[in-house]
């Protein structure tokens, strides 16, 4: 049984940085400074284990229809062990293949990560239906307001389970 003065362990959090780089930027481009706000909320909260996970054509010159707002973030992000890189690869016919979704699904799976991303992955889950009850249990969705970065304290509605609760590994005396 848990004292009153133990804490219980945090979560990994895994952030999907096309979705929150695309959201700060409004969809007008891929903004860094809300990776970094992002990053820090879960910080602030006490977490170590974060990581975004960006498409590895990130780090090559923007294209100009969808620039990259302070692009040396990432770096940055990366030096501090806060970033991967996932796979992307050019096809004549499709021109570039990302798997990032992919890369940061499986991962989080594996490590029973908190998933931060505004996106359902539909386009996955239809495909590899494994994913839904992680998805059910650990996708954050979150909003900027004000050019801040804010997630719900009641992330499941009402009813559901708190954000600390979200955020913290079950007990092992909890029942499931």
């Amino acid at each position: 049984m848990q004292s009153s003065g133990e804490r219980r362990k945090l979560r990994p959090i895994f952030i999907d940085g096309i979705d929150v780089a695309n959201t700060h930027g409004n969809a007008l481009f891929f903004s860094c400074p809300g990776l970094v706000q992002c990053v820090n909320y879960f910080k602030e909260r006490g977490h170590t284990d974060i990581l975004v996970f960006v498409p590895q054509n990130r780090r090559e010159v923007p294209r100009n229809d969808f620039p990259i707002v302070d692009q040396h973030i990432l770096l940055e992000l990366e030096e501090q062990k806060h970033l991967v890189w996932t796979p992307t690869r050019k096809l004549r016919e499709q021109g570039q293949i990302c798997n990032n979704a992919s890369c940061l699904l499986q991962a989080a799976v594996q490590m029973n990560a908190v998933v931060v991303s505004n996106c359902s992955y539909d386009f996955i889950t239809r495909r590899l239906p494994e994913y839904i009850p992680h998805l059910t249990s650990s996708l954050l969705m979150y909003s900027f307001m004000g050019g801040r970065f804010y997630v719900p304290t009641d992330p499941r509605g009402r009813r559901g389970m708190s954000l600390q609760v979200m955020l913290t590994e079950p007990d092992s005396t909890d029942e499931e």
